[in-house]
């Protein structure tokens, strides 16, 4: 364990306030953050989140440098802009021009909320771009805390086309689309995917228009820029410096520490990096005090809940748990039965209750537009809630998750809505890391009345190069069949061909699976229902104790719907499938199982994450019944 300094994790004394306010008519989510003591506060800080996936990966270092703001003596702010997080709308309908509205609309809500001085705007990536931005705009004089700032819109989105046309040879193997081929796209009307998010030409232009170097009005106050990398740099880069120069009362500090808007192998040191933690600190202390605010009434308490205009309410909740208080969005349609289950879903891996691309936040409302309780919560040391999770590594974190450390957390989730709702039984949705927990959860626990495994991956992660190296994972039928297709494809291209007789082909690959193919068909070995039969099929890395716990789902008789995407979590999947219809009678008729072609594990695309959501819905649907069914008894108004 680590130590509990800042190099480890922030006092957790400070009080937090889930709520939600409105900027232009749609209702933004936030958390206010309160220092120890309040009456000796210096002022409030407003944190401004990354741009898309950044701000998914970024989710724990915002809450964790909220916490360690407010233990040092200041109010802070968080929120999601309009399109993201826990907030009204969709991403698509959103620029950056409204985004920096939003930062203003909270500017004014924390001073409003907490009866303090906004003293300063913090923001990383394309938050610290609309937090210099919004100061400018409103003619704020404000300190600017600016972590990894983007300076020119231009190169930030020619970054996001390069990225979508890596994401495009990846998936197809072909060539991609080239930049000015995508641009034009935008142009003529279309949307660019940039992992999961649907840019749009407003979007797109509303970004690229921005230079920072050359701001539209001076910052009135001081700011400190941090140009962040994972190895050491000997200089400050070029854009930084145009940024310090325009800005004015500006320090800039080269720190190294993993960017935490990107998915790196370090775990604790992303979420809490504490050389950047103390050095924006130590210029955060030695700012000048702010003025107080003139007395005004103490506002209305903060709304915890909205309902939208079908009816449907979204509310903020914690959750007592042994492992900490966890928070958690709940979804309630316009009528509650409360003889229908309702869903729970799991967080994927390290990803808060939205899960990526925003995949669950869409699906609790349309399953609550469509008379279902749903409840998204984060498991400790995830998202908002309380707990510190120490792994030094990300692999180190995905196998405590594969081996159960979000179990207890996921029955308290449980526990709260039968206390709270009424509601005592659930169906488990989980992705990837999700879909083991809801596994073992389901596997013992009689409020499950079914799983959606999505992504079940049977396969313990192996650390980067020592497992990988030492534990080689058997090639499944399923998989190389999947490889010979590919080859068989082929045949036609003559550039293939070529590369076959110049000696840059796979042919281990080739080789082995035409093996498998063929010694699999030829020779089949009857399924056993033990732990060897499924070790030899998985490898060193097989994680028996989901196979058990999947096992133990059949026996309980619970329906399963096991959901893919193009991924080798099928294969190994169609690989066991023989020993777990062999170990519970009737098997087939209780788990259903649908891939969705092309697909990533996140289903990023809308196709795919629209056919994610149609299966888990009419998945759910079939066995759960519907409101209209339902006596009037069981009934109640959210």
């Amino acid at each position: 364990m680590r130590d509990a300094n800042m190099a480890g994790r922030p006092p957790a004394a400070t009080d937090e306030q889930a709520f939600y306010f409105t900027s232009a008519g749609r209702r933004l989510f936030a958390v206010l953050h309160a220092p120890p003591d309040p009456a000796a506060s210096r002022g409030g800080w407003l944190l401004c989140a990354p741009f898309g996936e950044e701000r998914g990966f970024a989710q724990r270092t915002c809450v964790e440098w909220a916490r360690a703001l407010a233990a040092a003596g200041h109010w802070v702010l968080r929120f999601d802009v309009r399109g993201y997080g826990d907030s009204e709308g969709l991403f698509e309908e959103f620029t950056a021009d409204d985004h920096v509205e939003d930062v203003l609309a909270a500017r004014l809500e924390l001073e409003r909320r907490a009866g303090v001085r906004c003293e300063g705007l913090w923001g990383l990536r394309l938050g610290a771009t609309l937090a210099t931005l919004a100061a400018a705009r409103g003619g704020l004089d404000v300190a600017l805390a600016l972590w990894e700032p983007v300076v020119s819109g231009e190169r930030y989105v020619d970054g996001l086309l390069r990225a979508v046309m890596v994401k495009e040879m990846t998936n197809t193997g072909r060539a991609p689309r080239t930049r000015d081929q995508l641009r034009e796209h935008l142009a003529a009307g279309g949307q660019v995917i940039v992992e999961g998010h649907p840019v749009t030409e407003a979007i797109h232009r509303s970004i690229a228009d921005i230079d920072l170097g050359a701001p539209v009005a001076p910052a009135r106050g001081p700011a400190f820029i941090a140009q962040i990398s994972a190895r050491a740099e000997p200089r400050p880069r070029r854009d930084l410096e145009r940024l310090r120069t325009a800005l004015g009362d500006a320090r800039l500090e080269l720190i190294q520490a993993p960017p935490p808007w990107q998915q790196n192998d370090e775990y604790a040191d992303t979420v809490r990096p504490a050389a950047l933690f103390e050095a924006t600190l130590r210029w955060i202390a030695a700012l000048p005090a702010t003025a107080p605010l003139p007395v005004h009434a103490a506002p209305e308490p903060p709304a915890t809940e909205w309902r939208a205009a079908d009816g449907c309410v979204e509310r903020a909740v914690t959750i007592p748990a042994a492992s900490g208080t966890l928070r958690a969005i709940l979804h309630l349609p316009e009528t509650v039965d409360r003889s229908r289950p309702a869903v729970l879903m799991v967080t994927p891996g390290f990803n808060c209750r939205t899960a990526r691309y925003r995949l669950y936040v869409r699906l609790a409302r349309e399953l609550a537009r469509r008379g279902w309780v749903a409840l998204r919560p984060d498991p400790h040391g995830i998202g908002d809630s309380d707990g510190t999770i120490d792994h030094a590594s990300v692999a180190d974190l995905y196998n405590d998750i594969e081996n159960g450390v979000f179990v207890e957390d996921t029955r308290a989730a449980l526990a709260f809505l039968e206390s709270s709702i009424g509601v005592g039984s659930a169906f488990l949705v989980g992705l990837c890391g999700g879909a083991n927990t809801s596994v073992r959860v389901g596997a013992s626990d009689p409020r499950v009345a079914g799983v959606v495994a999505s992504e079940l991956p049977f396969l313990l992660t192996p650390h980067i190069g020592a497992d990988e190296a030492a534990a080689p994972v058997p090639v499944a039928r399923a998989a190389a069949d999947h490889f010979l297709r590919s080859y068989a494809r082929k045949l036609l291209d003559a550039e293939a061909w070529r590369r076959f007789f110049s000696m840059k082909s796979d042919y281990r690959s080739l080789l082995t699976s035409l093996r498998v193919a063929l010694v699999r068909r030829l020779w089949p070995r009857r399924a056993k229902a033990d732990d060897a039969w499924f070790q030899a099929r998985l490898g060193p890395l097989a994680n028996l104790g989901l196979v058990a716990a999947f096992r133990g789902c059949l026996a309980r008789r619970i329906p399963v719907l096991c959901l893919f995407g193009a991924t080798h979590n099928s294969w190994y999947f169609s690989e066991l499938w023989p020993g777990f219809r062999t170990s519970a009678g009737g098997a087939e008729a209780r788990v259903s199982t649908k891939s969705i072609p092309n697909a990533d594990p996140g289903f990023s695309l809308p196709e795919h994450a629209r056919a994610f959501l149609d299966a888990v819905i009419g998945w759910a649907e079939a066995r759960g019944g519907s409101v209209a069914e339902a006596p009037p008894a069981a009934r109640r108004t959210a």
